[in-house]
Parts: C-alpha cells; sequence; structure tokens
C-alpha cells in the first residue's frame, strides 16, 4: 500500500513521521523558497520532499532526457515502466480513498473565490500563466509554480477538484504538457474520488484523445503526454484502448 509522507497507515496517527524529527503540521503554505518563522517550519521545509506526492513519471522524464535515451513506446523496457506508473497512481488513489487528510493538515490559506486566471497563477506561476493570458493577468512581483501538496489538495472540493482538472485541460490546449500542469494533473488525478457522470466521463475521453493528436515523439513533453494519457485511458474512461497501438493512430491523424 502506498505510504501517504507524513501519515501512519497502520495506526492511522498524523504524527508519526519517516523521518527522525518530528513537526507540527504547518498553518500555511510553504515551499522551498519560504522563510521559516519557527523550528518546526523549518524541519517541515527541510521534510518538503517527504510530504509531496512521488510523481514518477516526472522523475522518468529526466532520467530519459538526460541519458539520451530515445523514447519508445514499443520498448519492453518503457511498457514496462508505464504499467508501474499506472499502478502506483491506483495504489495511491485507493489509499487516499480511505484516510481523512484533513485531521493531518490544518489549513491557513484561501482557496475559494479563485476564477480560471487566479488558479492559473496560482498553480503554474507567473510565467507559464502570462503565456496563457499574456493580456489578461496583472501580478505584483514574479511568482513561481507551487507544488501540488497534500495538504493543499485535500482541502478541495471534489467539484472543485473537476473545475481544476478542467482548467488544466484548457491550458494544455494553449501551451502544451508543461511539467507544472503534468504535476497538477497527476495529484489531482490522484485525489479525484467521485462516481463520473456522463459528461465528466466524455471528458476525460476528448482529454484523452486530445493528447494523441497533439503526441510527436521528439518533443520534450512525449514522456508526459504519453504516461498522463495511459493514467486517463485505464481510470477514468469506460471505453478504452491499447496505449501503443492507439496512441500512434491518433497520433497520425495529426499529420
Amino acid at each position: 500500500m502506498y505510504k501517504i509522507p507524513g501519515y501512519d497507515n497502520y495506526y492511522g496517527s498524523p504524527k508519526s513521521r519517516r523521518l527522525g524529527l518530528y513537526a507540527e503540521p504547518p498553518t500555511r503554505y510553504i515551499d522551498e523558497d519560504t522563510v521559516p518563522r519557527d523550528g518546526s517550519e523549518l524541519v517541515f521545509q527541510s521534510q518538503i520532499e517527504n510530504v509531496l506526492l512521488e510523481v514518477p513519471f516526472m522523475k522518468a522524464s529526466h532520467y530519459l532526457q538526460t541519458n539520451s535515451v530515445v523514447f519508445n513506446p514499443h520498448s519492453h523496457e518503457y511498457q514496462v515502466f508505464c504499467r508501474g506508473v499506472v499502478g502506483e497512481f491506483y495504489d495511491m488513489r485507493k489509499t487516499l480513498m480511505t484516510v481523512n487528510l484533513r485531521e493531518n493538515y490544518p489549513i491557513d490559506w484561501e482557496l475559494s473565490n479563485k476564477d480560471e486566471k487566479d488558479w492559473c497563477l496560482f498553480c503554474l506561476g507567473s510565467e507559464l500563466c502570462f503565456k496563457i493570458y499574456p493580456l489578461g493577468v496583472f501580478y505584483t512581483q514574479p511568482s513561481k509554480s507551487r507544488d501540488p501538496l497534500l495538504s493543499l489538495g485535500c482541502y478541495l472540493s471534489q467539484d472543485e477538484i473537476m473545475i481544476l482538472i478542467k482548467y488544466l485541460f484548457n491550458w494544455f490546449q494553449l501551451i502544451g504538457m508543461e511539467h507544472a500542469i503534468a504535476k497538477w494533473l497527476y495529484v489531482l488525478l490522484v485525489l479525484q474520488k467521485r462516481y463520473l457522470n456522463e459528461e465528466e466521463e466524455q471528458f476525460f475521453e476528448t482529454f484523452r484523445d486530445e493528447f494523441g493528436k497533439r503526441f510527436n515523439p521528439v518533443n520534450s513533453e512525449a514522456v508526459r503526454l504519453h504516461l498522463i494519457y495511459q493514467i486517463i485511458n485505464d481510470n477514468f474512461c469506460i471505453d478504452k484502448y491499447e496505449i501503443v497501438t492507439s496512441f500512434l493512430a491518433r497520433a497520425s491523424i495529426k499529420e
């Protein structure tokens, strides 16, 4: 079973940490650039990688690029890797359905009353947001994309999760499968718990099919597109496709 960062799955205790130092759960959003207010925040910040959901496809994308491995969905090694990613996604999602993360993480930031542009700036940061809304976003200083922390995501309702996924689809259509978009999609899909209605099922099929139209194996986004495609296809679509043959066929439609 997937080990929730900072959470003891056996005892259900939020105070059992994998690392030696215990830090009280933060009362505000904290990332690697936050200036700690006290010792607990400093310890928590040092363990920040322990609070993030592990996103294996991002690590793999970096590995493939740095080792000059050609993206090849037909290779046995790559197909085994894909099955591992989808299996871990399923395990994470199943585990998160059984616990109340809000008992573990207090909240100190306002998530409601955000429109699409506000969410874009919040999730993706000012640089990508300006690419999407070059004339429609105003901010006082540059901001980086936020990491999709469990302590944040657990306070989103299922309706808000679906709204954000749809926003990410819109942004993906405009600027492609950027790293920030991929990591938010992965975590929001993990946190999606409810049964889909007919409109939502159609949306996910449209989302999946759009990947095939945009796919180009030589682009830097190829691994992210391929793996998010497989996650959506296997977990959120009624009509499922064989990943390799259908993906290449859909890619040829673009040509």
